[in-house]
């Protein structure tokens, strides 16, 4: 194939101001949505006005909900100094979580980057990353994380050098990791004795059935048995009685 002309010194510049220009949208996006998420939580603001003025600027700035749910993650841990950032999240997210959980829809996946939104914090402060184990936690049991999605993050950056940042995470976070798949082990277990339970449940009405379809058929025995042997004795005494009137006429 023929070789593509290199780019002039002026498409370059071009390209670079096009990268520019978009990283500029993108901070602008972050800063007024951050500003927009936590003016309603200092203000006390009611959840579902606070989610009409994000999905103002969500749409002004042509994003996901995804983009949203990760700049509102940033904003509210950031909001915080790093050893009040725990407690602060506890009294904050029973109200605010559900506000964050519906900036990730697509479950799986969205919560997955959730997980990796975390790590990109931390790896750009610090002074956050002895908290990461306890951030996950924390947005585990608001319901903001799910276990396959932290699971899914563990199993996706075991692979990575014993000296990388990920490394560092996956072993401060090894404790939440194992109660995890214990309890991930234990639901399976689960489902495994309801799908038996259910298999067993699935042949007892058969067995019901057979029963019943015997009570049946005895009932219908007596009731097609007893009824003609009754029947048939009405005709019998009613013919003794004709009987023994015509004896009496021919004693007469």
């Amino acid at each position: 194939p023929p070789e593509l002309p290199e780019p002039t010194d002026e498409e370059e510049d071009l390209e670079e101001e096009g990268e520019e220009h978009i990283q500029d949208i993108d901070q602008r996006f972050h800063e007024e949505l951050a500003d927009t998420f936590l003016r309603g939580i200092h203000g006390g603001h009611k959840c579902e006005n606070v989610e009409v003025e994000i999905s103002g600027v969500r749409f002004a700035y042509d994003k996901t909900a995804l983009d949203c749910g990760q700049a509102m993650l940033e904003a509210i841990i950031l909001d915080q100094p790093p050893k009040d950032t725990i407690p602060a999240l506890k009294k904050l997210l029973p109200k605010w979580g559900p506000t964050l959980a519906k900036q990730f829809s697509n479950e799986n996946e969205d919560q997955l980057e959730a997980v990796y939104t975390l790590q990109s914090l931390v790896e750009h402060s610090p002074e956050y990353q002895s908290s990461f184990m306890m951030l996950l936690h924390t947005f585990y049991n608001a319901d903001i994380l799910s276990e396959e999605a932290v699971l899914q993050w563990s199993r996706e950056v075991a692979q990575e050098a014993a000296d990388s940042l990920e490394a560092t995470l996956l072993k401060q976070c090894a404790p939440f990791l194992q109660w995890l798949q214990e309890d991930d082990d234990e639901d399976e277990e689960d489902e495994e004795e309801d799908d038996e339970d259910e298999d067993e449940d699935g042949k007892k009405p058969a067995a019901r059935g057979g029963v019943d379809d015997e009570e049946d058929d005895e009932d219908e025995d007596d009731e097609d048995g007893a009824a003609p042997a009754l029947a048939k004795k009405a005709p019998a005494g009613k013919g003794d009685e004709d009987d023994d009137d015509d004896d009496e006429d021919e004693d007469e």
